[in-house]
């Protein structure tokens, strides 16, 4: 049955499931201040590997 549904376009989807104690406000709070850093390291790390 699944390969005939996935030949039609369907797939298997599963619900996220998280915490109870999980704190939106937090979160978004982390992602505004703490994420530009992080990503912004990424890259100058990759031109370091690669020699540039």
């Amino acid at each position: 049955m699944s390969y005939l549904l996935h030949r039609i376009g369907w797939s298997p989807q599963v619900p996220l499931h998280r915490a109870v104690e999980r704190d939106e406000g937090v979160i978004e709070q982390w992602i505004v201040e703490q994420w530009p850093a992080i990503e912004g390291r990424r890259s100058t790390w990759g031109l370091a590997v690669l020699g540039r």
